[in-house]
Parts: structure tokens; C-alpha cells; sequence
């Protein structure tokens, strides 16, 4: 099923059946409860210590035929008791709803089960992570930990939440493959909140713009029981330092508000000695994975393949001359060993007496093998030569091999898109320097993708600087982008060896002076293969600097928010999954707070950013649940006063097009 399709049905998770009016009135007619601990019997409290929420406003217009109809009234209320962790408990009931624990639940991991399953460990596990918890030890200690809190482990359908000790255990007994089966669990279970978000782009037939990251994950010591861990550049002044890098693949998409959203569609943990260039190949099939195909582009590739095969014929033309110059040599070399021979059995005749003539030979001889072993010496040259060319000629019959094998690739998944009656998704990447590589420009160009990047290395745009310094026109107009930059066209439409046309922007910016530094002016250059019909000059450069508020935004907030920065674990497939948790939960809490603010009306306040719903995870607060609605207030030692957040639906209403793992649709919750 396309994505405009899945967006289309998949608005139902926005249109949860309201059901708190019933929660209400059970709370009624039971009368004031207290506010408890678990396990604590019920005392009467005043009536003040629980506000009793307010219906919501009648649900919006998203509604579909799909969702399931309205729950029949609960028999009574389940419990009011008190949490540590407010906004967690919402989020255990949450996670549950769409399928989360269920699917790490169905995941087939190593260990046994005593009291948790293996699969519990990971539960666990992601949930740290969203109060924003930089330490694995605070599920068990600190100031605030999760374990003793029994009321938040139910809502996540456990009795008690594991020791952190069997957590690590769990997480360095995982392998590569076991990392790579959480991977697509996870890209299942948000696949509809994807959808939801680049949907109405779809819908508009709009590109699609997706940011391809690295950040560096730095390690604490040069510890060797860190094996996966490698020296690399660790801090963005270049600082070389142990540990990894975390690929992460973002999409410009909105909310329901139709703000600008990013959304992490998928990441991977790589050394840190890692190339960004050896990383493309894995975040465009994230990509595709999750946001779709582009229709590929074959013409293109023709081209490159011509090009190939004139490479191909030089270097045949050149090992046929070098083959004759071998064949010249050597002919030559057996006429200069003719010689000698004939010099040697000319002198073995001479008799003793014949000094002149025998002095004659010597000479000849002593020329014949002076002039020989220049000749070898030259046919050894040429046969190197000759041995690299071969190679070369080798190589580029390869290269061509694989261009024709790719085309035929090409041509094949087109023809599967006409099959299905798609057009494929347009996508345009945006990458760092660190990705502008001229062959992987290419395979993207041919791939379907559009693209903005910058050069990779400096010298390029140097020897333009240079050409305009020697008088040759190069840039057009310099026009501002900024209070200390501009950026300017170029005459130039080839870059390296990519054998594309290519928009190339000159990008100037002045630096004031320093302590350390005097004042400057930087260079740069920045590729787009978007003309300029559709995309000013000065629209590229702001387009590309948005990364600032996508996939650098996530990473800020994965660092700072949500603890990654701090996330220490010496087992790369442990810390991959530890990453994959941090950047699903940069997708969770947004999905979760759309829902339950729609739910929750007035009630729930003003809705913070991440950093406010990270404390809503960490406050103190009232819980009232019975076994279709979870309501959460919050006390006034919090910092949110009379703040109540509510889940209406704790059953996945059906969503056509999805497969939920492990969780039928309407399934109740157990």
C-alpha cells in the first residue's frame, strides 16, 4: 500500500474513541478516592487531592470508518494510586497500545526466563530512556529510579521492572543480527507515525527532503574490552579520540499542526574510525525502507556507462601501445644477445697469437653487454608499465560490467513501480561535506535522488578562486544570505568525476576576528542538482542550513535530552540497540503527546517541547486508570499544578496497511 494511502487511514490513531467522560463518571460514583501508594489500602482523602477532568471536545474531522467503535463502560476503577513517573505511565500504556512492547516482546534473544523474560531487559531498557536517563544503573538507583515504582512497571505490562544488572547482561549477549532484527520491529511499530508525518507532503506531491548525519559517540577510556570501538574524529574541532559513529537518517516532515517536524527514520552504529562514504549505501536503504522508492534514473546512468566504455577503449589503445613497445624491446634485446653470441663464438676461433683481434672482441663484447643490460633494464620499465595498465583496463572492464549489471537493476525496479501503478517517491538528500563524494554523487543522481551537499575537499573551489583571480569570469552576482555571508553562481557545471551536470554555488563568509584568530574570509562550495528555476541561490544555502533545526536538532536532543551523551555500555550490538531506543524515543514522546494532548483538552495545558515532556517523565503524580482510559495528574510539587494528562483508547484502533507487530487491531491489552 503507497504512502499517501497509508496516511490516509492511518490518521485514525489521531481519532482515539472518547472515553474519559466514563472515567469520570466512575470516579462519581465511587466517590473521593485517596492518593496511595501501590499496594496500600484505599483511604478517603479530600476531595480536592483529585480534579476530576472535563470531557473532551468532540473529536476532529480525521475520524475514518476504520476505527473501532466506542468501548463499552468499564465496571469500576481499576485503581488512583500515586507514581514517581507521570508522563512514564501514559507512555507504558502508549507503547502497549501501538504495538512497542509487543513487538520487542516477539523477538527471539538469547538467555532464559527466571522472573523477566530476555525480552523484558529491552522493555526496560527503553523506557530509561525516555525520563531522560543517562545512566543504565538508574533503573535501580539514584534519585528517582525506575524499579521500585510497581504501578509504572504494570503499565508496561510487567510486575516489577528488572535489576539494571540483568539489563546489561541482556544487552552485551545480543549479536549483530539480533541488533538488526530490533532494527525492523522498531521501523514496523513507527512505520505509521512516518507515514503521518510526510503524508500530506505526499499528498501535495512534494519532494520529500531527508538529512543524512554522523555524530561521534565518544568513549570514556582506551579500554580494549571496547573492541568495536576506533580512533576517529570524536568532537566537530577535529579532536581524534576512541569510540563510534552514529548514522542517523532524518525526514523534514509536519505535525498535525503543519509545523515542520523532523523525524528519525532509522540509524546504525559504526566505528569511529568509520568513512561517511562507506555509510551511504546503508542510510539510502533506510531510507527507501521506510519513505519509499524514487523512480530510478537509467537515461543517466547510459551515460555514465558511455563514459565508461571510452575510459575502457583508452586504456585498451594504451596497453596495445605499451604491448608494442614491450614487443619492440624485446626484439631488440634477442638482436643484442644474436650479437653477443656471435661475438663470443667469433673469439672462441681466434688463437692466442691474434692480440689486436681478440682486444677487438673484448671491446665489441663489453659494448654488446653494456648496451644489453640498458635494454633489459628499459624492458623491465615497460613491462611494469605495462602490468598497470593491464590492471587499469582491468578495473574499468569491471566498472563497466557492474554499470551494466546496475542498469539492468535500474530498469527492473522501474519496471516494478509500473507494475504497482507508482510513480515512485521524489526524494532530495541533504549530506555534509564529509558525503560529497563525486562517484556516490553519481549513483545517487542515477538512483532517482536529487541532492544538496557541499564539495568535499577545499581544492576545488580553491582552483575556482583562482580562475576568477587570473581574470576569467567564474562567479556571477555575490548576493546575501546572510549578516556576513553570500553566495554566488557558477559558470562551472561539472564537478570531479562525476559525469553529471552538476549546479555549483560559491559561498563566501566573513569572519570576525578572534583571541586566537584575526579576521578571515572562509570558502566553500555547495552542489545541488536542483535548477535554479525551482530553487534560488540564496533558497539553497537556507534549505541546507535547516539541518540545524532536523537531523542536528534530533542529535541535540538525543545528547541532551534523552541522555545519549552520557549512554555508556563497552559492547557495540548493546550500544547500537541503546541508540536505536534513544532515536525511536525522539519519535515516541511527539507521537505520544499528539495523542493524549488531542485527548486531554484544556486539562493538559500548554504542551511543552521535549525537554518539558523529559520532566513531565520524571514528576510525581496521581494516577486514575481503569481498563479502557489512563488519566495522570500531576501534584504542585511537580512544577505542574493541576496538570492532567489523558490516554483515551488503551486498544489499537484498526489502521488498514499496517501490520502491528505482535499486536492484533482491537486486541485488549492484558
Amino acid at each position: 500500500m503507497s504512502i499517501p494511502l497509508r496516511l490516509a487511514v492511518g490518521v485514525a490513531i489521531f481519532a482515539a474513541v472518547s472515553i474519559l467522560t466514563c472515567v469520570r463518571g466512575l470516579s462519581r460514583q465511587a466517590g473521593p478516592r485517596p492518593v496511595q501508594s501501590a499496594g496500600d489500602p484505599v483511604t478517603e482523602p479530600a476531595s480536592s487531592d483529585w480534579l476530576p477532568v472535563s470531557p473532551p471536545g468532540p473529536v476532529a474531522a480525521i475520524t475514518t470508518a476504520s476505527t473501532r467503535p466506542e468501548s463499552p463502560p468499564s465496571a469500576g476503577i481499576t485503581s488512583v494510586l500515586s507514581t514517581t513517573h507521570g508522563r512514564l505511565v501514559i507512555d507504558g500504556y502508549f507503547a502497549r497500545r501501538i504495538g512497542l512492547t509487543a513487538a520487542l516482546g516477539s523477538l527471539q534473544l538469547p538467555g532464559k526466563t527466571v522472573i523477566h523474560s530476555p525480552n523484558d531487559y529491552l522493555i526496560a531498557a527503553f523506557a530509561n530512556v525516555l525520563p531522560g536517563h543517562d545512566q543504565l544503573q538508574q533503573i535501580s538507583r539514584g534519585e528517582n529510579p525506575l524499579r521500585p515504582d510497581q504501578l509504572l512497571a504494570k503499565a508496561w505490562g510487567q510486575q516489577q521492572f528488572p535489576d539494571v544488572s540483568g539489563v546489561c547482561r541482556q544487552l552485551r549477549a545480543l549479536d549483530w543480527s539480533q541488533t538488526e532484527a530490533i532494527r525492523e520491529q522498531l521501523r514496523e511499530v513507527f512505520a505509521p507515525y512516518v507515514a503521518l508525518s510526510v503524508g500530506p507532503l505526499l499528498a501535495r506531491h512534494e519532494r520529500l527532503q531527508v538529512d543524512w548525519d554522523l555524530t561521534a559517540k565518544p568513549i570514556t577510556t582506551d579500554a580494549k574490552s571496547d573492541p568495536f570501538a576506533a580512533y576517529g574524529h570524536m568532537e566537530s574541532e577535529g579532536e581524534l579520540g576512541k569510540g563510534y559513529q552514529w548514522a542517523e537518517t532524518v525526514v523534514r516532515g509536519v505535525g498535525p499542526d503543519s509545523q515542520p517536524r523532523p523525524v528519525a527514520i532509522g540509524g546504525f552504529l559504526s566505528p569511529g574510525n568509520t568513512h561517511p562514504i562507506a555509510c551511504m549505501e546503508r542510510l539510502q536503504a533506510i531510507t527507501e525502507r521506510a519513505l519509499g522508492r524514487p523512480r530510478r534514473r537509467p537515461d543517466l546512468l547510459g551515460v555514465h556507462i558511455a563514459d565508461a566504455e571510452a575510459q575502457e577503449r583508452e586504456r585498451q589503445s594504451r596497453v596495445d601501445t605499451l604491448g608494442s613497445l614491450v614487443d619492440k624491446q624485446q626484439a631488440l634485446i634477442d638482436k643484442l644477445r644474436a650479437q653477443l653470441q656471435s661475438i663470443e663464438d667469433r673469439q672462441a676461433t681466434r688463437s692466442a697469437k691474434q692480440h689486436v683481434l681478440r682486444a677487438r672482441d673484448e671491446a665489441g663484447l663489453a659494448a654488446v653487454r653494456r648496451r644489453l643490460e640498458k635494454a633489459d633494464h628499459r624492458l623491465a620499465e615497460r613491462q611494469k608499465r605495462l602490468a598497470v595498465g593491464v590492471q587499469a583496463l582491468t578495473t574499468a572492464q569491471q566498472e563497466t560490467e557492474t554499470l551494466r549489471k546496475r542498469l539492468s537493476k535500474l530498469e527492473a525496479e522501474n519496471a516494478g513501480l509500473a507494475t504497482t501503478n507508482h510513480s515512485g517517491v521524489r526524494i532530495e538528500t541533504f549530506m555534509d561535506c564529509q558525503f560529497g563524494d563525486s562517484d556516490r554523487i553519481a549513483g545517487l543522481l542515477e538512483d532517482g535522488y536529487d541532492l544538496t551537499t557541499k564539495a568535499r575537499s577545499p581544492a576545488t573551489m580553491t582552483k575556482l578562486l583562482g580562475r576568477e583571480a587570473r581574470g576569467e569570469k567564474v562567479f556571477g552576482e555575490w548576493k546575501a544570505v546572510s549578516a556576513n555571508a553570500a553566495v554566488a553562481e557558477c559558470v562551472q557545471t561539472h564537478y570531479a568525476n562525476c559525469p553529471h551536470p552538476l549546479r555549483l554555488l560559491g559561498y563566501r563568509k566573513d569572519l570576525a576576528a578572534s583571541g586566537s584568530k584575526p579576521a578571515r574570509t572562509t570558502y566553500g562550495l555547495f552542489l545541488t542538482s536542483l535548477p535554479a528555476t525551482e530553487r534560488t541561490s540564496q533558497e539553497v544555502v537556507n534549505q541546507y542550513h535547516r539541518r540545524g533545526g532536523t537531523a542536528e536538532l534530533l542529535n541535540r536532543e538525543a545528547k541532551s535530552d534523552l541522555g545519549w551523551r552520557g549512554q555508556r555500555l563497552r559492547y557495540g550490538p548493546g550500544l547500537d540497540v541503546l541508540g536505536q531506543f534513544t532515536f525511536a524515543a525522539l519519535n515516541f514522546v511527539p507521537w505520544l503527546a499528539d495523542t493524549v494532548w488531542h485527548d486531554s483538552g484544556p486539562e493538559a495545558g500548554k504542551r511543552p517541547g521535549l525537554a518539558g515532556l523529559t520532566r513531565l517523565a520524571r514528576a510525581p503524580a496521581q494516577v486514575l486508570a481503569d481498563e479502557d482510559a489512563v488519566a495522570v495528574q500531576f501534584s504542585d510539587q511537580a512544577g505542574f499544578p493541576k496538570r492532567t494528562l489523558t490516554l483515551h483508547a488503551l486498544r489499537q484502533p484498526p489502521l488498514p496497511g499496517f501490520a502491528w507487530p505482535g499486536l492484533p487491531n482491537n486486541a485488549q491489552l492484558p
